[in-house]
């Protein structure tokens, strides 16, 4: 339950709304708190988004949600919370540079702006919809001899379900360098690495996208 199985449940839950008539039971299955994903809370300043803030909100039409409704977009709800810029930091204050729409906000914030995104829509569901957030891990899926699929997880029971989104976002890295002796590290969290790699030593990385450009902030302005 990340972005992307966050959009998956706004969609349902905007489904079931214009069906009154029909009632829906959605199981989160998240070990971690829902709808951040990989945007860490805990993650520095610098490193920030790839679009502008005003871009951002979880309503793939936000001009046509319904007033008195509870949720807003990114940067609504950044200005609400009273975010402003102090240097590279974007803090909680009174004073400090305002926050416009056109700003490439800390990665964090929008970590943050997704957990409350996901509680306000399920604080926000119609009365034919039930949420129920299960902390666990899925481990395995088998189908059912009805069509359905049974979910097991890591801990509690299973869950017998008509359906299954698989929102998996990006996963591990798991190969090793073909010598086999040099050590691979995980790009994220950064602070995993930041305390094992001391000046002098040389580091490759592999590919050069977004990612790279996280390891090479996190090397550089992070150290």
């Amino acid at each position: 339950m990340g972005s992307w199985g966050l959009c998956a449940l706004e969609r349902l839950i905007d489904a079931a709304r214009n069906s009154p008539w029909s009632d829906l039971n959605v199981h989160v299955v998240e070990p971690a708190r829902p709808g951040g994903g990989l945007y860490s809370r805990s993650a520095p300043d610098y490193l920030i988004l790839n679009t502008p803030c005003g871009q951002h909100s979880l309503y793939p039409y936000p001009d046509l949600v319904e007033a008195g409704r509870l949720g807003m977009g990114f940067y609504d709800w950044v200005i609400a919370r009273g975010y402003r810029w102090h240097g590279y930091e974007c803090l909680v204050s009174e004073v400090g540079a305002a926050v416009t729409p056109h700003d490439f906000l800390p990665r964090r914030l929008m970590g943050e702006y997704l957990e409350w995104f996901y509680d306000t829509l399920v604080l926000d569901a119609p009365a034919n919809v039930r949420v129920t957030y299960h902390k666990a891990s899925a481990v395995d899926i088998e189908r059912l001899a009805w069509g359905g699929e049974r979910v097991h997880l890591d801990r509690g029971p299973s869950l017998d379900v008509d359906h299954v989104v698989l929102t998996l976002g990006h996963t591990e890295y798991d190969g090793t360098p073909g010598d086999g002796t040099t050590p691979v590290l995980r790009p994220y969290p950064v602070e995993a690495y930041l305390d094992r790699i001391k000046p002098g030593e040389d580091v490759c990385i592999e590919g050069m996208g977004l990612v790279a450009l996280d390891v090479i902030s996190s090397l550089t302005v992070g150290l």
